[in-house]
């Protein structure tokens, strides 16, 4: 039997399922509806419902959709809040005491501070909070310590001091969670992860430097300089992505070297930044020590630093860069390679840090506009020299991909909402990826009806909905349940 040799890994033929064998990538389903809108981030479905962000008028706004008919619940104004311009906004919807609800921030006129926003998500209407004015540094999300609380970094207004803002439905009252006496993030924080937070120093002009900590149960466990966790010149400011779920054994992420100079550079100052000055670490989630790095490891640009796998046989699925130099300008969306990007995909052992796997990927050059494969935690579809293919994410072994239609995604436009602290002006912020249909070469297609496949890859599921979010549309799709059983045969491979 002829064999061959990838990346280390021995791929055999006709003796073992390809990655995205058992999808069925012919039999198309048509959306159950479609509203015509501009979203921004990723819809929530919960109980019913389906919310999303989109901007309305250039205003950004929440919606709620009836999930079975597509017909519009309500709609309000939204606050961006003071977070990250580059960190995309969703919207979050949750259950809790056997009802649903969406938290979100609401604007507050001719000033920079947010009214926090606890709502019924079927009619709209606002738990009473009589405190509610605050300025949030993240949006508001369900706490992952407690369903029945709503969690928000800010200040509380009428005090100067930085805390976890809580608020519990029907308490009438956001409150300081008790932590915050630990001091460590008196002065700032916002969350990067689950568990994980870093503070707003940065170490310049008299600043306390940058710390990462630990958070469990309102509690710091631990804090490091993040300089120390990675190397001098990090910082959250270069971007960063945390795999810090209770289901990992360690809080395992990613930081990059920032040259702090450039923040305060004049538009049209020029700069290059060398993408290997990254890392990939694990931290004992008890003390913060490090148990492994990984030199130049970092996020993919088309999947997430995560861990997948069943619990005895997980796998960190991350890239390593190996040279190339972006350039761009400030004040411009524009950028350069002057060095093009060599990266490899690789499989980790996340206990270890041992690399299972590699799959080179050769000059990489990814920028916004660059398209991906929407793919699962199985496999991950690739454009590698040329040939689209697809990746077993356990063995890294790889298989071309078959016709059909697929799902895409790409980077949406950045969308101008006020200035997050200073009255009267505007910032750019994230919109999300917008998803589309395309063929087994990546190329859009002018078609509403997806593949029993693609929607299975985009999380579809037996007899659930599938949501795909687009730039100027949403639509809703049913995977008939006869139609998911090769979905469950290729889970039992």
């Amino acid at each position: 039997m002829a064999g061959l040799v990838v990346a280390g890994v021995l791929v055999t033929t006709g003796c073992s399922a390809g990655p995205l064998d058992g999808l069925d990538f012919e039999t198309t389903v048509e959306p159950d509806w479609v509203v015509e809108e501009q979203l921004i981030g990723s819809p929530s479905a919960v109980d019913g419902m389906v919310t999303s962000y989109l901007l309305d008028d250039k205003d950004l706004t929440i919606a709620v959709w009836d999930e079975e008919t597509g017909e519009e619940l309500w709609r309000k104004p939204v606050s961006t809040g003071a977070g990250t311009p580059g960190v995309t906004r969703s919207a979050q919807a949750f259950t809790s005491q056997g009802k649903s609800w969406v938290t979100y921030l609401r604007p507050k006129t001719g000033s920079t501070w947010q009214y926090l926003v606890v709502a019924d998500l079927a009619t709209g209407e606002r738990e009473r909070i009589v405190n509610s004015s605050i300025y949030a540094t993240s949006p508001p999300e369900q706490c992952d310590d407690d369903e029945t609380v709503v969690c928000v970094p800010g200040f509380l207004h009428g005090t100067t001091d930085f805390a976890d803002l809580r608020f519990q439905i029907g308490a009438e009252r956001v409150t300081a969670a008790e932590g915050n006496s630990d001091g460590v993030r008196a002065d700032g924080f916002r969350m990067v992860g689950v568990h994980l937070f870093s503070t707003y120093g940065r170490g310049h002009r008299g600043e306390e430097p940058e710390q990462l900590g630990y958070i469990e149960d309102d509690e710091v466990v631990w804090h490091r300089p993040y300089t120390e966790v990675f190397d001098k010149g990090y910082s959250t400011d270069g971007g960063w992505e945390w795999a810090d779920g209770d289901s990992t054994e360690f809080a395992i992420g990613s930081g990059s070297f920032v040259d702090s100079s450039i923040f305060d550079a004049p538009d049209g100052t020029s700069y290059t930044r060398d993408l290997t000055e990254r890392q990939v670490v694990a931290l004992d989630r008890g003390t913060g020590e490090t148990r492994w790095a990984l030199a130049g490891g970092g996020g993919c640009p088309f999947i997430n630093l995560d861990v997948f796998g069943e619990e005895d046989n997980e796998l960190l699925v991350a890239c390593r860069w190996n040279a190339g130099e972006l350039a761009s300008t400030a004040g411009s969306d524009d950028v350069t390679y002057p060095e093009t990007p060599d990266v490899d995909l690789l499989g980790i052992d996340p206990h270890t840090g041992r690399e299972v796997w590699s799959v080179p990927l050769g000059n990489l050059e990814y920028t916004e506009d660059s398209e991906s494969f929407v793919s699962d935690d199985q496999s991950l579809i690739l454009d590698l020299d040329g040939e689209v293919q697809a990746v077993d994410l356990a063995t890294g072994a790889i298989d071309a991909i078959p016709e059909g239609t697929y799902l895409c995604e790409r980077a949406r436009e950045e969308f101008i909402a006020p200035h997050p602290s200073e009255l009267g002006k505007t910032s750019p912020f994230g919109g999300g990826d917008a998803r589309f249909p395309c063929d087994q070469d990546g190329s859009e297609i002018k078609t509403d009806a997806l593949s029993v496949a693609a929607l299975t890859l985009a999380d579809g599921e037996e007899a659930e909905s599938v949501f795909v979010s687009g730039t100027d549309r949403m639509a809703r799709y049913t995977v008939p349940e006869e139609l998911t059983l090769t979905d469950r045969l290729r889970d039992l491979w």
